[in-house]
């Protein structure tokens, strides 16, 4: 879901570590981005907590994706880690050359179990916040390990087993419940898959085609913000027993990045590892699966780690302006003589434009209202032939001085019933 953010106060001018982001660029064509918008697009994916970003001195608009921390998966019969909650909202209000804090979430820790005095049994964590200025999104919840932890609340909740409950969201408008647990042992006790941006964790259920099916974890959600279409926060696929006739189906991690759920089967391994949440991503870890006896040695069932989270910003920072005649596209760049020509300029940002012909403004084109989204046009009579250079002043709302200036020349010919 895309919200329409209110006013951004800009905050933590203290802190004493800048963000360090990786940048790219991309114009937008109207359905992604503002048509013939360049925007500067800048990621945040090392964890820190409460780095600083400068506001470009050009910009009072940012459209930002932050997305928290993935939740770990539980072990031995474990549901999958919840997916970090994920926002992704547009026209947060700036004030140019502020700093703004920003923080990246880690992903949570999978749950280990071990029967083995060397190997010592850690509890799964919650992935960690993330934000941008005032706007926050909390970390996955992670999934449930049998009896020990039930699945955990979060950006979106962790899986769910057989004996304990699943998580829920925090927040309804950036993430999802897990799935719930199947007690079933008869068909390897299935669990629930971790929630994700886009969709509940599925439930684990018995005797799907003969075997146990543990959820897989609920689905991520695109994005536009970096110009192309992206999946993220997928929640983590869950564990089951194994080992047991009939045997059962692992979760599959949930799309944009989530891990997949294991289980313990004797005659090929004797661990069980949940896989990883995509760093990044925000996503959720694999449950592990497997028993828990010192008849199994090795005993020990891991579940996946959660994928660190994201904040992605995006800006205006320049205009492609091409210049047009008619209401189309270029098909030429020569004018007839005192004949009234249409200029036509996309306006990307709101703000007034100013046409100029031998630097002196055109009577009637001077201020006029640019509204994002729309046409801004100039109805002009050439008064001269030949070469005419037209100068296009672009003012954003806002900012002082020219926000942009481009340069055209028009080829002025003769009308046709000229003397």
């Amino acid at each position: 879901m895309i919200l329409l953010a209110s006013l951004l106060i800009p905050l933590d001018h203290a802190a004493a570590v800048v963000c360090t982001s990786s940048k790219s660029t991309f114009v937008g064509n109207g359905t992604i981005g503002s048509l013939n918008a360049v925007y500067t697009v800048e990621s945040f994916t090392t964890v820190v907590a409460g780095c600083t970003w400068a506001v470009p001195s050009n910009v009072t608009k940012v459209d930002a994706l932050i997305i928290g921390g993935g939740g770990g998966g539980g072990t031995w019969v474990a549901g999958g880690g919840g997916a970090g909650g994920m926002m992704d909202t547009t026209s947060i209000s700036v004030t140019p050359n502020a700093n703004i804090s920003i923080t990246v979430g880690s992903g949570g820790s999978g749950a280990t179990r071990s029967v083995l005095s060397s190997i010592s049994s850690t509890a799964a964590t919650n992935g960690g916040a993330s934000s941008f200025g005032t706007y926050s999104v909390d970390g996955g919840g992670y999934g449930g390990s049998w009896s020990d932890a039930a699945g955990q609340n979060g950006g979106s909740g962790g899986g769910g087993t057989g004996s304990t409950a699943q998580g829920n969201t925090t927040n309804s408008l950036y993430g999802n419940n897990g799935g719930t647990g199947n007690s079933d042992g008869a068909y390897s006790y299935p669990s629930g898959g971790g929630g994700g941006a886009g969709g509940v964790g599925l439930n684990g259920q018995s005797n799907i085609s003969g075997l146990g099916k543990s959820g897989d974890g609920g689905p991520g959600r695109a994005s536009t913000i970096t110009g192309t279409s992206v999946i993220y926060a997928g929640g983590g696929g869950a564990g089951c027993h194994g080992n047991t006739t009939p045997s059962c189906v692992v979760g599959q991690g949930g799309s944009g990045g989530g891990g997949t759920g294991d289980m313990w089967i004797s005659s090929t391994h004797q661990t069980s590892r949940g896989g990883n949440g995509l760093d990044n991503s925000g996503s959720g870890g694999g449950g592990g699966g497997g028993p828990n006896s010192t008849a199994f040695n090795p005993s020990y069932y891991y579940g996946g780690n959660g994928g660190s989270g994201v904040v992605v910003i995006r800006y205006i920072s320049d205009l492609k302006l091409n210049s047009s005649l008619g209401t189309g596209s270029i098909t030429s760049t020569s004018t007839t003589y005192r004949t009234s020509t249409q200029m036509n300029v996309n306006a990307p940002v709101n703000g007034k434009v100013t046409f100029l012909q031998f630097g002196k403004r055109i009577p009637g084109c001077q201020n006029l209202t640019a509204t994002s989204g729309a046409t801004v046009t100039c109805n002009w009579k050439p008064s001269f032939h030949g070469q005419i250079p037209i100068t296009l002043n672009y003012y954003q709302t806002g900012l002082s001085g020219i926000f942009k200036t481009a340069n055209f020349t028009f080829s002025t010919v003769k009308r046709a019933n000229s003397r």
